[in-house]
Order: C-alpha cells, then structure tokens, then sequence
C-alpha cells in the first residue's frame, strides 16, 4: 500500500531557488577549493562569460551542461558534499528570505500536511540538492547525476539532459517505475494524466515559462487528490 495520497513535483531550479543554483555553487565552490579569492573569482567570471559566448553561438544544453560539470572532475564526492551544504546554509543565512521561494515552500508544507510525495527535479546535481531534500524531508529527486569512480568524479554526465523536455520524459520515467500503467492525454495539450495501480491517479500539468524562453520547462507542476 502505497503510503501517500498522491504525487507533486517541483522545479528548483526555476520554482524553489531565488538564484541561479549553479552559477551560485560554482562561484562559492571555486573560492573554497582555490587558494587565492580573487583567482577563484576569474575562475568563475572567465567560466560565464565562456557559457555566456557559447550560449550566443547556439550550443545545445548537453553541450552547455558537460562543460559546466567538467568543473568537478577529480573532486571527491564526500567533499563535494560538504562544500553543498556549507554553500546552502551560508546563501540562505546571508539571503534570509530571498535565497528559497517562501510561497512555494509554504505550498510544499501544505501538499505534505496532505500526506503528498514530494518529488523535485533540477538540472542541478546531488551537492547543491541535498540540504534542500532534507529541509523537505524528502527523499524523491530527479536529477543530474555524475560518474564517480573510487569516491571521486570524473565530471561525465551518466543521466539524461534535465531541461525542457528531458524533464517531462524524467517524469514520465518515474512515474513507470512507481507502477504506473496508463499514459494519456487530460485537460489539454499541456497536460498528463497517469493512472496508478493502486487506484490513484496524478494530474501533473505543467506550462512553459516564456519569461525564461519559450521552451524552457514550466515553472512549477500541480498534482489532484485521489478520488
């Protein structure tokens, strides 16, 4: 018996993070692990306006994300860690209310007072989620998930691309693996209604962000209560 009445799925990197999450973690994951703060900081600015030119030249987001990643190669994965969330309760000492989505956390609460599974997806990885997964007591994540080997990364990318439609295929993934048997159009084109063998069903819709760009995923994902 499945233990909670029904799914919802949150975007942090566009719903729950105020900041841009990685361009934030790189910034304070470089002046940590270098030994001079002002190389660190040309470490990072070169590193943008990098992305910044190879954005403007139409590079894919695969191409866009094995670079970024390619920052953490021979880095251990328990460090990794650690820096994660030293740079979590640091940003969210010094940004107080700013550094995570108050509206959306208190809606987040509400779907867990309701006995919801929260689960969120991010383009980000493991170091920079895991004190957000805590807070939530949530232990649901899709994400971009790095090769370690001995303990170390190599800063290959084993998963696929989590942006746009990379993310409504991770759902649709996830959602298979949590017994899902029916997949269908509902409400309109922008929607999915999944039905679940154990006699619930979520309605995760989802609309695209033309704030952002016009095919960037949706900011936020809605679930209904079983019937």
């Amino acid at each position: 018996m499945n233990k909670f009445n029904y799914m919802t799925f949150f975007d942090a990197d566009v719903s729950i993070f105020n900041c841009n999450i990685r361009q934030s973690f790189l910034e304070y994951f470089l002046i940590e692990t270098l030994p001079v703060e002002s190389y660190a900081r040309h470490s990072y600015d070169k590193f943008i306006k990098k992305n910044n030119r190879n954005i403007l030249n139409g590079a894919s987001e695969r191409f866009l994300n094995r670079e970024y990643y390619k920052n953490f190669s021979g880095m251990p994965a328990k460090l990794m860690s650690e820096i994660g969330c030293s740079w979590y309760y640091k940003s969210k000492l010094e940004l107080n209310e700013n550094f995570l989505n108050q509206k959306i956390m208190f809606e987040i609460e509400m779907h867990k007072r309701s006995h919801a599974q929260i689960v969120l997806l991010s383009n980000s990885f493991l170091p920079c989620l895991e004190p957000l997964m805590e807070e939530l007591a949530s232990d649901s994540i899709i994400c971009t998930e790095l090769e370690t080997i001995n303990g170390y990364y190599t800063g290959n990318i084993i998963s696929d691309p989590l942006t746009a439609d990379g993310k409504r295929k991770a759902i649709e993934k996830f959602l298979v693996k949590q017994n899902c048997i029916e997949l269908q159009p509902h409400l309109n084109s922008k929607s999915i209604l999944l039905e679940q063998t154990h006699d619930s069903f979520c309605d995760i819709s989802y609309d695209y962000n033309d704030d952002i760009t016009n095919y960037f995923f949706s900011e936020r994902f809605k679930s209904l209560y079983r019937n």
